[in-house]
């Protein structure tokens, strides 16, 4: 009866898997996403011939570049990216499954776990963009899942190569790991050889054991620089606008539960260190950095909804995650018409911008992917770390970039930029180069909401000459 179990377990997760992999929408919902993939194509290339950097430069996770550059051995990398998303996915439900049954959590309140948990907030949106966002969920939840096996300390030591926050987790799941089995030397060896492989790897690559992206946002965000009640009232409306708190009914049970205090001390550290150094970056992206404390949450849930034996709170959380999924799902089609239009502005950089160009842009993927002639300088500085250097000089929040731009530009004799329209935020990078004394022509506009391309010169210098002016597609 048991394996008959198991194997209609394995066929419904293979059925997932077949799902996941068909609702692929064909692109991603991320520029970011198309970094990731260019960062494998140079991996399995050995050569960036756009940025002319390591592919670990601007890479947050190691983990998920390495496997999208494996999967790239065999398949099309947007379709290697979109397999992993979809085993990510498969992982994460199991995963989920798995740390409920832990806490003995068993038929409605185990669905409601797992339903709750793969759909709430803006959970579905994840998906589809191309990131390391569903491992990193899937992480989470087999770490906490594992919490007594004895190959805990390998999954630790991988973690932070996910995403580096997830240190803040697997650090007290180590901790208590070998506090309870007493086997120091055998534990921190296995985390230490699982860790040291993406470490060396960055080492080699980047000069630092860790991924730099982190510093690089800081330094072009600068919110260390706001006030500390501005800090904590981003990280309080982020946690609102995910809409994942009624998942924090469960911390009711958080002393009761087996590692209860790691999960306690990962929700806490993250937040407080969001808080102090970019809590807007909680509001990225739809929320997506918050991610991981969803199965983190749906823990200590698993257990209360185990032991109350009572339908209310279960009525509750499913009923706000079918809310959820008419905030998140309607996004799903916006995001796909931006990412066509990122498409369409990467391919008038490749076709129509001469090779000898210097192009400025703040996303960074798409029109890497696309690999124009033209070289492509990244002002937030995570694919060209000498943005970073001029933001640490002169940026002293978000928006103000306008010094650090104007160097920008004039060390590498930028001539083209392309940057959002219809977004405040992101035209502070056309209207800072403005003040700074940059005349901008645009050459190409969007139909609607998109990316502008820009010819730029400094006032006095006549540079070369305009374009007829281009829009849409």
């Amino acid at each position: 009866m048991s394996k008959l179990r198991v194997s209609w377990q394995i066929i419904a997760y293979m059925l997932a898997f077949a799902v996941a992999l068909a609702l692929w929408p064909g692109v991603f919902l991320l520029d970011d996403a198309y970094i990731t993939l260019n960062n494998a194509r140079v991996v399995l290339t050995g050569f960036d011939p756009v940025y002319r950097v390591s592919p670990l430069i601007g890479a947050t996770s190691s983990v998920h570049l390495a496997l999208v550059a494996l999967l790239g051995l065999f398949f099309a990398l947007p379709l290697a990216s979109a397999i992993l998303s979809a085993a990510a996915f498969v992982l994460y439900a199991a995963g989920l499954k798995a740390l409920a049954v832990s806490v003995n959590c068993r038929g409605w309140a185990l669905a409601t776990i797992v339903f709750t948990g793969l759909f709430v907030g803006y959970l579905p949106l994840y998906y589809f963009n191309g990131l390391e966002t569903t491992l990193a969920m899937a992480a989470v939840a087999w770490s906490l899942a594992l919490r007594d096996c004895r190959f805990l300390p390998i999954l630790c030591g991988v973690m932070p190569f996910i995403r580096p926050e997830l240190v803040f987790l697997s650090a007290p799941l180590f901790v208590r790991h070998v506090a309870q089995s007493r086997h120091f030397t055998a534990s921190t060896s296995l985390a230490m050889v699982a860790a040291f492989v993406f470490s060396l790897w960055y080492l080699a690559e980047t000069g630092m054991p860790f991924p730099n992206t982190g510093g690089a946002k800081v330094a072009f965000f600068a919110e260390n620089q706001q006030p500390l009640i501005w800090r904590l009232t981003t990280v309080f409306v982020a946690v609102i606008g995910a809409a994942i708190l009624p998942l924090a009914f469960g911390l009711v049970r958080i002393r009761q539960v087996p590692a209860g205090w790691c999960v306690g001390a990962f929700l806490a550290a993250w937040l407080m260190v969001s808080a102090w150094i970019m809590p807007g970056s909680l509001l990225h992206n739809h929320f997506r950095y918050l991610a991981p404390l969803v199965p983190a949450l749906c823990y200590p849930l698993a257990a209360l909804l185990s032991d109350i034996g009572s339908n209310k709170l279960k009525f509750v959380l499913i009923g706000w995650t079918i809310f959820s999924l008419f905030l998140s799902l309607p996004q799903i089609q916006p995001g796909i018409g931006f990412t066509e239009e990122g498409f369409y502005a990467a391919e008038y950089v490749r076709d129509q911008i001469p090779a000898q160009s210097t192009v400025l842009v703040h996303d960074a993927g798409i029109v890497a992917w696309l690999q124009p002639e033209a070289r492509i300088v990244d002002v937030v500085g995570l694919k060209t770390p000498s943005s970073s250097l001029s933001h640490k000089r002169f940026t002293r929040g978000a928006c103000k970039w306008g010094r650090a731009l104007d160097e920008i530009a004039r060390n590498n004799m930028a001539t083209h930029l392309v940057a959002i329209e219809g977004d405040q935020f992101w035209e502070c990078v056309s209207s800072g180069l403005e003040r700074e004394g940059w005349t901008l022509k645009p050459i190409r506009l969007p139909n609607d909401h998109g990316y502008v391309i820009y010819e730029i010169r400094q006032s006095g210098n006549n540079g070369p000459s305009a374009s007829n002016l281009d829009r849409g597609d």
